[in-house]
């Protein structure tokens, strides 16, 4: 069964690491960047960084940072919509 998208950002906001095993979360990864809108995934990929922000994900938070960079329009999902502190 081909999953959408949407579907595919869902379990990535619901994935939760097994005794310290990522590779699901790589599997869903790759099945979002092969879908029909793998853009639609960036919000749920940056918040795979604020659930586990200890953790360096077995190497697994590398694909999500190369993948995302590959996808057009990035940029502002990451920065968000925040004002900047005066400095």
């Amino acid at each position: 069964m081909v999953r959408n998208s949407s579907e595919i950002a869902t379990a990535i906001d619901q994935f939760q690491p097994q005794e310290e095993e990522w590779l699901e979360l790589d599997e869903l990864l790759e099945e979002l960047f092969e879908s029909e809108s793998p853009a639609s995934g960036i919000p749920a990929m940056l918040r795979v960084f604020e659930r586990y922000p200890t953790e360096d994900g077995a190497g697994v938070f590398w694909s999500i940072i190369h993948g995302m960079e590959s996808l057009p329009g990035y940029e502002p999902l990451l920065i968000g919509n925040r004002t900047p502190e005066p400095l």
